[in-house]
């Protein structure tokens, strides 16, 4: 198996699998959050970022874990970061 996908498999273990109603109860959740008039103007955007920042599909959540936990070297046979073990 390819370095690449083992790294996700492992990385998707921390984070879980996406999961489209995940996503969605995660957004329900920042959304209700934001309709309360307590929270204090800073606290608003940083939840209305949060929300709009939301992976919306699956390649943009691999993506993320791979930014997040994954480690990079520079490959000179293709002259860019990729990610390794």
């Amino acid at each position: 198996m390819h370095k690449y996908f083992v790294l996700v498999i492992r990385l998707l273990q921390l984070m879980g699998p996406y999961s489209v109603e995940i996503q969605q109860q995660r957004a329900e959740r920042i959304a209700s959050m934001l309709l309360d008039n307590k929270i204090s103007p800073e606290v608003k955007r940083i939840w209305e970022a949060h929300l709009a920042n939301l992976a919306r599909n699956e390649t943009d959540y691999n993506g993320r874990v791979m930014s997040l936990y994954g480690e990079k070297k520079w490959n000179q046979y293709i002259g860019m970061l990729l990610h390794t073990l």
